[in-house]
């Protein structure tokens, strides 16, 4: 059930990201060609000078693929017709394409060539600008890649780009291309990702001698269910009744969640940089996440008509997920760097912020403090629309 929650979970994370991000950085043509990351290029090129004993001086300049204003142009592989997968990118000045091949023997496919046009006008100052093309060298097989798996690189790699003139590439390096979580899949048939070497661990720790477990005992056992059913005389079921401990078992989830909470907005960082609404959905999701994976799962299997809209989380929301919502705000001001704190103090801060709940909850016996802001919200926007009216 825990697996079929998590998994729930993901799909879930999933489908609500692609449906709402608009902005990241991914192209695809139709079901087959995939590229997501992030991609820059430093490009050589000769600047004017201020200096007038050296007019010309050697500058780089940093182009990165942009959101808007660009041609996603490419095409699926096609057998019969000898159409090799293929993906363009144009846009003002640049023209970038990526070509896949499938190595003899159909074990392994790469980018066979990576090419980028461009013309020096689009570069500052640049001197006598004219028309460039850099290849990767014809020997490089980038990104090589296991036929069944699709590649994937979180870590920074920097790929050389050499000029391309009078059909053959040449030895000057021009462009240096860098990339960084990146997942290339060309294929529609693609299921498993595969790590670059760099995302590998490659010094693997010592492993220390161990005595063999005997082969009835669980080798990592864990304490509580022994503790609960094995305890004698119940103690352990009877410890937990005492309103202290239960009151210290609270405030540890309480605690717990806004860890949750926090490294689910890490992650969502990770994957969408600088994306606040990527971020908060994250923290909300994770925040709230058996309640929201119960009523999704109910809502699939048809079940939805006989709850009630108390018990539906897609209906009404409950106490939980604002907690979340607040905590998601809170985790993206500090990740965007709006708010002076590291991660580990703003787990602290969240966590007293879930215990002040908690104690509202318990001392003050009111179930959703949400509730006053709620309704003060609700009575502005329909004063405003009675006015309109």
């Amino acid at each position: 059930m825990e697996l079929g929650l998590q998994r729930m979970k993901a799909l879930y994370l999933f489908l609500l990201i692609s449906a709402i991000t608009c902005s990241c950085h991914c192209w695809s043509i139709g079901d087959c060609v995939f590229v997501s990351g992030d991609i820059y290029f430093n490009i050589s090129y000769k600047a004017k000078s201020s200096d007038t004993a050296n007019p010309e001086k050697a500058s780089v300049a940093k182009v990165s693929i942009p959101s808007d204003g660009i041609t996603i142009g490419g095409a699926c592989e096609d057998v019969e017709k000898g159409q090799a997968a293929n993906l363009e990118l144009k846009w003002k000045g640049f023209d970038f394409l990526i070509l896949f091949v499938k190595e003899t023997g159909n074990d392994h496919w790469y980018a066979q060539k990576v090419r980028l046009s461009y013309n020096e006008s689009e570069l500052l100052d640049a001197v006598n600008p004219t028309s460039v093309i850099v290849k990767t060298n014809n020997e490089e097989k980038l990104f090589l890649t296991r036929l069944t798996h699709f590649y994937q690189c979180n870590s920074s790699d920097t790929h050389p780009l050499y000029r391309f003139e009078s059909e053959k590439v040449t030895t000057e390096n021009l462009v240096n291309m860098t990339t960084s979580n990146l997942v290339v899949k060309p294929y529609k048939s693609l299921k498993k990702p595969e790590q670059c070497t760099m995302d590998e661990v490659t010094v693997k720790p010592t492993k220390k001698p161990t005595t063999k477990p005997h082969p009835h005992t669980d080798p990592k056992p864990t304490p509580y269910p022994w503790g609960v059913f094995f305890c004698p005389g119940d103690l352990f079921f009877k410890a937990v009744q005492i309103k202290p401990i239960q009151m210290a078992i609270r405030i540890i989830c309480e605690a717990r969640h806004a860890r949750l909470v926090m490294h689910a907005c890490q992650e969502g960082n990770q994957l969408f940089p600088q994306h606040a609404t990527i971020i908060v959905l994250c923290g909300v999701v994770d925040g709230s996440a058996v309640r929201l994976m119960m009523s999704l799962d109910r809502k699939i299997r048809g079940d939805s008509a006989c709850e009630h809209d108390g018990e539906n989380e897609l209906k009404q929301v409950t106490e939980v997920t604002k907690a979340s919502f607040v905590l998601g705000l809170f985790n993206a001001g500090i990740l965007l760097g709006k708010i002076p704190l590291s991660p580990a103090e703003g787990v602290v801060v969240g966590a007293l912020f879930m215990i002040a709940l908690l104690l509202n909850n318990i001392l003050l016996g009111r179930h959703d403090p949400f509730i006053p802001i709620q309704g003060a919200f609700w009575k502005v926007v329909c004063s405003k629309h009675q006015k309109v009216e």
